[in-house]
């Protein structure tokens, strides 16, 4: 699967969060550039994140990456200014480019990854660029999940008891499943 609508949600400005959870999925040509998000969390079985498709999301001060993902492209990320933290579940750091952060992230953010994975974060092109890695994950998290929500709604405002496909509303906030 690909997820390469050019600018599908460019400059959206109502959607606070967004998960990203496609099995086998790649996202492509800034389909999300400009966005308001304040969380980005990119589900298990996504394997590639595509040039510019967070770039200028300068609202996100989060993201999440699962142990499937391999490669980052250029300027993904770049002008999130405000990201001031990276959970990489990853073990093998996924390929990343000089540009794929902006030089304020590498220095600034904090990069939490597996356990025992620093020497090889340290090591590897991009990554080695990091000055605040971690390999003790924060608070303890394994796994993001969707189990704690407290209420969520879907568009119309009936209560639902998971997180759907599309546009819900949690605790008072637009959030975008896509799946």
């Amino acid at each position: 699967v690909q997820i390469n609508n050019y600018r599908t949600f460019f400059n959206c400005k109502s959607v606070l969060n967004v998960n990203c959870d496609i099995p086998d999925a790649s996202y492509f040509d800034g389909p999300f550039a400009g966005s308001r998000f304040s969380l980005i969390n990119i589900g298990n079985g996504v394997t590639s994140i595509g040039e510019a498709v967070f770039r200028n999301c300068s609202s996100v001060v989060g993201i999440t990456l699962p142990e499937t993902i391999a490669n980052i492209g250029i300027s993904a990320f770049e002008g999130c200014s405000k990201l001031t933290n990276i959970t990489c579940f990853a073990v093998v750091p996924p390929v990343i480019h000089e540009s794929t952060f902006e030089n304020k992230t590498y220095n600034y953010a904090n990069l939490f990854i597996p356990e025992n994975t620093k020497e090889v974060y340290q090591a590897a092109t991009g990554w080695e660029r990091f000055l605040l890695i971690s390999d003790e994950l924060p608070n303890g998290i394994q796994k993001v999940t969707n189990e704690k929500l407290s209420k969520i709604y879907d568009i119309n405002g009936h209560e639902l008891k998971t997180l759907q496909h599309g546009i819900n509303i949690v605790d008072g906030r637009k959030v975008l499943i896509s799946d």
